[in-house]
């Protein structure tokens, strides 16, 4: 699709040079081919063309046409592979001492949605199975992320006997021994990597967390709100003569939304796990739940993983972000329909101001990676004065997607540097700053997101190592150019579909296979050879492209680009000169307050139409 010039700008055959650029990152995406299934095996599910589709999508994400009807029934309930976890016990055997003996548990969650779901999980658990039990979230500003020796005071001071973390504490040593030394008890329940020493080291220390544990029989894919669920699963089955499957599928829709927000790969187990969720979400959420979907204007009925990144888990971090987690535990907590509503307005209140600080942050910001990404640097790093710690991974995360390329985004502040990563597939954030982890006074996080505090006195130091670190490495493991790479996207279109043919069924036979995420990637389809025709902006302040496609029988069709509403200057001017092309899109639905529901084809790659191989 592109070549690389004698000057080393990048061309792509057909197009005007400035619609390279107009398009990016659509244009720069690589349209490549997979297998099909073969036309016999296609109506394993059933002969209609939804059925046929979706046997055509679980064949691309390698499930075996064998298995196709035992992987669409979606148990949720965990292998009996993890009753031999010695940790897993040792935590259930713990919690019933504490529960036997009317202890005083605090549930200490992680600030993220993941974090808080998890916690709200075991809360619930807990309070189900008759502990004495209280939560805390710690302030993303004051207390950072993780325990921290004010924290461990505050839980003493209360009289906390045994503390149990969600979603972190693999990492809090000195934190744990402090709690160790004032009586009390530390049960960690995470699923970060351990990087360097870890609490699983401890004697006696309980650590249910799949990447330190002593089997591979726990999922190591499972996020904070799942490894939550699982040792609520495992707590409640033990309890004699106790409704632990009814009480489970009540926690169902939390864990779902933990799971889908932390972006974790959706192994079988996950992905049962959070389809199970979703469609407890559709049709008995908690009240928190209900009230948030009330307040972000979406039909519980129709909810889907989509409503959850973009709608549900962007609401629950709003609270932490600008300072009061205890909000969002307190939402996902609450019994009543009534109490669920008055802090869902609040909660609201807070994801309207987020949005209005962070398009202040994102100006600031877009200004220095443009420049940076001129002169053709690997990785993007923007700072700025006072920035908001909580919404700096959200800075980071825009540029990362739209410059394709890792971006570290830093609040300086108080004589150091706060900062959050996020990255493209085929880097690992993580593991990249483990190798400087003596430059940090604190770091952590996985391969696409990641974060760390910096002394201004170490900050030159890092930026160098950052700038110089092989983020892609081609066939002789040299670092590619940036210049040249550009952090290409190859997508692999399931099949092709002609916008006619992108029908309400077939709609449906995708929205029933959700969630999608990582190892279970959304659906993405083919249209071939289409004339780009129009363009206009549209949706609140204007922040999407829409493009009126034209195929070869003339019919016309409206595809949406997202968050590409201020590219309509560069494009709209162009589309004249524009040959016809191939587009790859995804399948979404939009319900009105009416009911009606609206099919959305989605844009995720434009490529000439002679270059598709498919």
């Amino acid at each position: 699709m592109s070549e690389i010039a004698d000057d080393g700008a990048e061309t792509v055959v057909g197009w005007p040079d400035e619609a390279v650029g107009a398009f990016a990152p659509l244009l720069r995406a690589r349209l490549q081919s997979r297998p099909q299934l073969d036309p016999a095996d296609l109506s394993v599910l059933g002969e209609s063309r939804g059925h046929r589709l979706q046997a055509q999508l679980l064949f691309n994400r390698g499930v075996a046409v064998g298995a196709m009807r035992d992987f669409l029934r979606g148990d949720w309930h965990a292998d009996p592979a993890l009753a031999k976890l010695p940790m897993l016990q040792a935590a259930v055997a713990r919690l019933r001492r504490a529960v036997d003996e009317q202890e005083p548990i605090t549930v200490f969650g992680d600030y993220d949605c993941d974090g808080i779901t998890s916690c709200a999980i075991l809360v619930r658990a807990l309070r189900a199975a008759g502990a004495v039990v209280d939560s805390k979230i710690p302030s993303r500003d004051d207390d950072g992320r993780g325990l921290n020796p004010d924290v461990v005071r505050e839980l003493h001071e209360r009289g906390t006997r045994l503390i149990v973390t969600t979603d972190c504490g693999t990492a809090n040593v000195a934190e744990v021994e402090q709690a160790r030394a004032l009586g009390m008890d530390v049960l960690v329940t995470d699923h970060h990597p351990p990087h360097g020493e870890n609490v699983a080291s401890l004697e006696g220390m309980i650590v249910v967390n799949p990447l330190v544990a002593l089997d591979d029989a726990f999922d190591p894919n499972l996020c904070g709100a799942g490894v939550a669920f699982r040792m609520a699963e495992a707590l409640l089955w033990s309890l004699p003569e106790f409704p632990a499957e009814k009480t489970l599928e009540e926690l169902l829709d939390l864990a779902a939304v933990g799971t889908i927000s932390d972006v974790v790969p959706l192994s079988p187990s996950n992905w049962a796990l959070a389809h199970a969720g979703l469609e407890r979400l559709r049709t008995a959420a908690q009240p928190g739940l209900r009230a948030l979907m009330e307040s972000a204007g979406l039909s519980p009925a129709n909810v889907t993983d989509r409503d959850i990144s973009f709608a549900i888990a962007p609401r629950l971090n709003a609270a932490p972000r600008l300072g009061k987690p205890e909000l969002a535990l307190e939402l996902l907590l609450a019994d009543s329909m009534e109490r669920a509503r008055e802090l869902a307005a609040k909660i609201e209140a807070l994801n309207t101001q987020r949005q209005s600080d962070l398009d202040v942050m994102l100006s600031g910001a877009r200004e220095q990676a443009v420049d940076q990404a001129a002169v053709g640097q690997s990785v993007l790093l923007v700072t700025g004065d006072d920035w908001s710690f909580g919404l700096i991974g959200l800075v980071a995360g825009r540029l990362a997607e739209e410059f394709h390329r890792p971006a570290f985004a830093l609040s300086h502040r108080g004589g150091e540097y706060r900062a959050s990563g996020r990255g493209p597939d085929g880097v690992d954030l993580g593991q990249a700053l483990a190798q400087k982890a003596t430059l940090f006074r604190r770091f952590g996080g996985h391969a696409r997101a990641a974060g760390f505090t910096i002394l201004d006195a170490d900050f030159a130091e890092l930026r160098q190592y950052l700038l110089e670190y092989p983020w892609l490495s081609g066939p002789d493991g040299e670092a590619a150019q940036a210049a040249q790479v550009e952090y290409e996207s190859v997508i692999e279109p399931d099949c092709a579909l002609a916008l006619d043919l992108a029908s309400n069924e077939r709609y449906l036979a995708v929205h029933a296979l959700e969630p999608y995420g990582p190892s279970f990637p959304e659906p993405v389809f083919l249209a071939r050879n289409l004339a780009i025709a129009r363009c206009w902006r549209s949706g609140p302040e204007g922040r999407t492209l829409r493009l009126r496609l034209r195929d070869e029988q003339g019919r016309e069709h409206v595809v949406l680009w997202s968050r590409a509403g201020t590219r309509f200057d560069a494009v709209q001017p162009l589309l004249p000169r524009l040959p016809r092309c191939d587009v790859a899109y995804t399948l979404s639905a939009f319900t009105r307050r009416d009911g009606q529901v609206d099919l959305l084809v989605r844009l995720v790659a434009v490529a000439p139409a002679s270059d598709s191989a498919l």
